[in-house]
């Protein structure tokens, strides 16, 4: 959430979820109080890096061209 700060924490939580259910996240709940769960990747969660890394130098290279259009 720190790192995604205009995110509601409803809409995280889903997202979370989502990722959960498709396997690309774990999620550990801590019997804490106040509630603590952590989140990893998995097996397949890492395999992404590649498909990730590759849509951010994207973003990066054509960032620019992407905002121009969208305010015409």
């Amino acid at each position: 959430q720190n790192k995604l700060p205009d995110i509601n924490q409803r809409m995280l939580i889903r997202q979370l979820r989502e990722l959960e259910q498709d396997k690309i996240l774990e999620r550990t709940v801590y019997p804490v109080v106040p509630p603590k769960v952590d989140y990893r990747l998995t097996e397949i969660g890492l395999k992404l890096d590649k498909v990730v890394f590759s849509i951010c130098d994207w973003g990066d290279d054509f960032l620019d061209t992407v905002k121009s259009s969208n305010h015409r």
